[in-house]
């Protein structure tokens, strides 16, 4: 059985929090680009996606553990 990984990127300008199954791990400010592309990429390992989605900011659902 396939155990999926939620990965939640909350973005607002500069700031960008990263949660991973509900739990913040990686949080910036003042970052810069704060525009443009979005861009999924992996270093030296294959990944699988099984779903993407995009919320316009304070509309998306809270960050929490995958539904398997």
């Amino acid at each position: 059985q396939t155990e999926w990984t939620r990965f939640d990127v909350i973005t607002d300008g500069g700031h960008i929090q990263n949660y991973v199954n509900g739990t913040l791990v990686n949080e910036a400010f003042n970052v810069t680009p704060n525009s443009g592309r979005i861009q999924l990429q992996t270093e030296l390992a294959e990944i699988y996606f099984r779903r993407w989605e995009l919320y316009p900011v304070g509309q998306g659902p809270k960050p929490g553990p995958a539904a398997n």
